[in-house]
Order: structure tokens, then C-alpha cells, then sequence
């Protein structure tokens, strides 16, 4: 009984940080909500925006294999999948 409990509390918050991704690019900053995570990215402490494959971490676990890493600050970065970054992003060359 406890060990079925323990699956479905851990099972439930794995889904709700996995299907509730929500990104909101506002005027001044980037809001990236996962779950219980939040991450909001000024604009001006943005350092480096790079085209990513790396599916076993960010905010879309194992979602897409096409994502865009977004590095602020030292050390910390935000990775983002778009459905259709070539069609989202026409104007954007990304960093290999």
C-alpha cells in the first residue's frame, strides 16, 4: 500500500513537471513555468543562445530532440523546444 502511494505521488508530480511547460516571452523577460520550477530570464543577462539535442534535461524531458539553449548568467541556462524553430524563428542562425 505505502510503496503504490509512493508511485503515484512520484509518477504525478513527474507529469505535471513535464505537461504543464509553459513559455511567455513578456517585454523585459523570458518566464519558463515546469511544474513547481520557474525561471524568469531578463533579456539583458542572456550570454548565449544555442541549438541543442540534449533531450535528458531542461524543461521538456525527452519531449523534443530540436531545442534552443538559452545561457544567462555563469553556469545557469534555460533550454526551450519549439514545435517549429524554422518557422518560429526565421531571422534567428543558431550557434552550433
Amino acid at each position: 500500500m505505502l510503496l503504490t502511494s509512493v508511485f503515484l505521488v512520484v509518477t504525478s508530480f513527474f507529469l505535471w513537471c513535464v505537461l504543464s511547460i509553459k513559455y511567455v516571452f513578456y517585454q523585459d523577460y523570458l518566464s519558463v513555468k515546469g511544474g513547481p520550477f520557474r525561471s524568469r530570464v531578463a533579456y539583458e543577462s542572456i550570454t548565449k543562445v544555442s541549438a541543442t539535442s540534449t533531450i535528458f534535461s531542461g524543461y521538456r524531458l525527452l519531449s523534443s530532440r530540436d531545442a534552443i539553449e538559452i545561457s544567462y548568467t555563469i553556469f545557469v541556462s534555460v533550454k526551450v523546444s519549439l514545435r517549429d524553430q524554422k518557422e518560429q524563428c526565421p531571422n534567428a542562425r543558431f550557434q552550433e
